[in-house]
């Protein structure tokens, strides 16, 4: 299961990539002790951090929640223009698929590792705050363990496409 994961991760490189730097931005900004910065490794851990495990539920939920917001929002602003084009329009050229793979990209690496998501679940239960935000963050990083997270984001991009087509 984690060659399929490091697979994904390499498939979807920008997102990664993204995402490792967002993690190192995260425990630099909130004075986590980094273990080893790589982001790109063939195991469980590629597009993370390995750090100092999590014992305040803050510095857990911003280095959870606060890379999955930007990593959401990055990936729709890329996701839905590149998704309308080659969907909808059946534009295949070179600038409409590479907005598409940079949010699918985006969107398949946007949830924490387990590891992270587990510290968070668990700071939060025992702090009794931020439980439903938790079990999505641990939700996903399941998904994203078993590599289904690359699935899941081809299928946002056809319904942010069929969104976005009924708007406009």
């Amino acid at each position: 299961m984690a060659k399929i994961y490091a697979i994904t991760r390499y498939l979807t490189i920008i997102g990664a990539v993204f995402r490792g730097w967002l993690e190192q931005v995260g425990c630099r900004r909130r004075k986590i002790p980094v273990e080893d910065n790589r982001c790109l490794r063939f195991n469980e851990m590629c597009s993370h951090i390995e750090h100092e495990q999590l014992y305040d539920r803050k510095k857990a939920a911003g280095l959870c929640v606060a890379p999955f917001i930007v990593t959401a929002f990055m990936g729709i602003f890329f996701m839905a223009p590149g998704a309308l084009m080659t969907i909808f329009v059946g534009d295949y050229s070179v600038f409409s698929l590479f907005f598409l793979w940079i949010g699918i990209s985006l969107w398949t690496n946007m949830f924490p590792s387990m590891e992270n998501a587990m510290y968070y679940s668990q700071l939060a239960e025992e702090s009794g705050k931020g439980k439903i935000l938790s079990k999505l963050m641990l939700s996903g990083a399941k998904l994203e363990s078993t590599g289904l997270t690359l699935v899941t984001s081809v299928l946002a991009a056809y319904l942010v496409a069929s969104i976005f087509a009924m708007i406009l």
